[in-house]
């Protein structure tokens, strides 16, 4: 993956027009992980949460990166740690995902080996859009039962074995009409969907923040091979980048 021409940096912050010409997915089938980073690297806060190193401009990308989405992929350990419930889309992007064919607001896949599910999620709400669970054969019939009690059969999806399998959790995406997925983490799913070899984009906010010391990166996991990034787009927002980049499926 190669291109003789770098993006030229747009300046924000950008109306809703402007950042749908800016976000609007490539290919009708798109599969995006959004994420914010210091600029040294890591992707949460001293509290350890990356809602304390986000800003305006990356809440504006994140809400449009949400309103372009069929629905949204979060692993359970971040359902928890970032407080998520199910969500809502906001009252300025409503009428763009609904000219779209899109529900009103995006449906939220809880990724579980064990079936844990916070029940903040699972309480239903007029405002809110629905939510899914993905689990492994190997998840105990007693955390399927509970699941299945709270939303139904239909929102229980099986997608491996003894681990949910991104590229089987997508293919079952796809045959309820999901084809443009993001996912919002945490850095364990990305590891494995970028290993997977089955993200499109990386859109990643970089913010003009220092912390040092340890803490988790974007992307964690084992494997050893690199995957290439193509830029396609920069916008700048105060001190803030926020980067787009197209990801090599080579392996």
């Amino acid at each position: 993956m190669s291109s003789d021409r770098a993006p030229a940096l747009t300046r924000g912050p950008l109306s809703q027009q402007a950042l749908m010409d800016l976000y609007a997915p490539p290919k009708d089938s798109w599969v995006r992980a959004n994420f914010v980073s210091t600029m040294d690297g890591r992707a949460t806060g001293p509290d350890g949460l990356s809602g304390s190193i986000n800003s305006p401009g990356d809440k504006a990308v994140f809400d449009a990166l949400r309103a372009f989405s069929d629905v949204v992929v979060v692993a359970s350990g971040t359902i928890r740690a970032e407080d998520y419930t199910r969500l809502n889309t906001p009252d300025e992007w409503v009428e763009m995902r609904t000219a779209a064919g899109r529900a009103v607001h995006p449906p939220l896949v809880v990724v579980t080996g064990s079936g844990d599910v916070p029940d903040r999620v699972l309480e239903e709400g007029p405002d809110f859009g629905d939510v899914l669970v993905a689990l492994t054969e190997q998840t105990s019939q007693d955390a399927v039962d509970r699941l299945t009690a709270r939303i139904g059969t239909d929102n229980i999806i099986v997608a491996g074995k003894d681990r949910v399998d991104a590229a089987t959790l997508l293919a079952k995406l796809r045959e309820r009409g999901w084809t443009q997925v993001l996912t919002e983490g945490g850095p364990s799913l990305l590891g494995a969907w970028v290993d997977s070899g089955v993200i499109d984009e990386i859109d990643l906010t970089v913010r003009p923040l220092a912390l040092g010391g340890e803490g988790p990166s974007i992307l964690t996991g084992s494997s050893e091979a690199l995957r290439e990034g193509q830029l396609l787009s920069v916008l700048s927002v105060e001190h803030d980048l926020m980067l787009r980049y197209q990801l090599s499926r080579d392996t």
